[in-house]
């Protein structure tokens, strides 16, 4: 299985490039892809302020079948109305689509070889109330943290035969650090039985670690996004978000595997390097944290974090607490929207 982080194709030209690079690789061929989908499929849209869309022809880059598209992300609510057209036309082309709650949080069920995967997905509520749905009544997978591991860890309970993976929607744009807060969560899903714990949303990779054998990321970055077309022309990513990462989980085997990529650039995808998750060069580079306890990463966050001014320190992912500080960081972003806006 690959796992690839954000994709928003603007148009039919960045659809075609995207499909000559994917297909020149073989990594990307006969295997179970997930992939979120950051923004809905939408053709011939302006692009407007502040949305993000996908061309449909972006679809024929990937394999129908053996791909699980997310759309548990905050740019789905940039089109409401498509929220339900875009999840027909992916179960139309065969394709599988999670992430709308139609009244629980139900995984889906994909088989590699011999193993079966069940996905679950969900997007922080910090980014679902500061760009809410006021279009329909169609929603995503947001509820609060300690619901979302009550579900996975039950499903567990029930079907310990499968890998669960679980694939949030978390993080600040260009955070570099994961907040201690998601560590302790990924540890506890990973203590509860999960097989994967995978994150994206802060557009530039934040590394990864092992716990108890298990494979955590916290943000893989954008896997296509190209600058200069979303936000009227103005959206364009810093150099550090031009390297992304494509994560395999080995089926026949305990190996993981890092697939480096430049992305943004001439050339939609450019391989740089391949290497073993649990030791290999850029992945450290990218996971000062790893062997960290928790005191000594919440120290090294605090002095790290890139994320500063106003914004709440999460060192959990439930309680009074939490509530608290998640009131406050969407009650910062509303009112730097207005201020924008003025």
């Amino acid at each position: 299985m690959l796992v690839l982080g954000d994709l928003a194709c603007p148009n039919s030209k960045c659809a075609d490039l995207l499909i000559a690079d994917m297909r020149k690789y073989d990594l990307f061929k006969e295997k179970i892809i997930l992939c979120n989908l950051e923004g809905m499929i939408k053709d011939e849209e302006p692009y407007s302020d502040e949305k993000l869309f996908n061309h449909s022809k972006v679809l024929d880059a990937f394999e129908r079948g053996k791909t699980v598209f997310s759309i548990a992300n905050n740019h789905t609510y940039d089109y409401p109305v498509q929220i339900e057209s875009t999840e027909r036309l992916l179960n139309q082309k065969g394709f599988y689509c999670n992430g709308v709650d139609h009244g629980a949080i139900v995984p889906t069920i994909v088989q590699e070889g011999n193993s079966t995967y069940a996905i679950f997905t969900h997007c922080w509520r910090v980014y679902t109330e500061t760009n809410p749905n006021n279009e329909n009544n169609q929603k995503i997978i947001d509820c609060s943290y300690e619901q979302f591991f009550n579900v996975v860890t039950d499903f567990i309970d029930k079907n310990a035969e499968m890998k669960v993976i679980c694939y949030f929607h978390w993080n600040y744009d260009l955070e570099t650090l994961p907040f201690p807060a998601y560590r302790k969560l990924a540890y506890k899903l990973v203590d509860a039985g999960v097989f994967a714990v995978i994150g994206n949303h802060a557009h530039l990779p934040q590394g990864g670690e092992l716990y108890k054998g298990r494979v955590i990321v916290y943000g893989l970055g954008n896997f296509y996004i190209p600058s200069g077309y979303f936000f009227d022309g103005k959206l364009s990513y810093p150099e550090q978000s031009k390297k992304m990462m494509v994560l395999e989980l080995c089926e026949d085997s305990d190996e993981v595997l890092c697939h480096w990529f430049l992305t943004d650039e001439k050339e939609c995808l450019h391989l740089i390097k391949s290497e073993r998750f649990v030791d290999g060069e850029m992945i450290t580079k990218y996971s000062p944290f790893r062997k960290m306890g928790e005191k000594e990463y919440l120290k090294f966050f605090k002095e790290n974090r890139v994320k500063r001014k106003l914004v709440p320190l999460f060192k959990e992912f439930q309680g009074f607490s939490y509530s608290i500080k998640e009131f406050a960081a969407i009650y910062r972003i509303k009112v730097i929207k207005k201020i924008k806006h003025y």
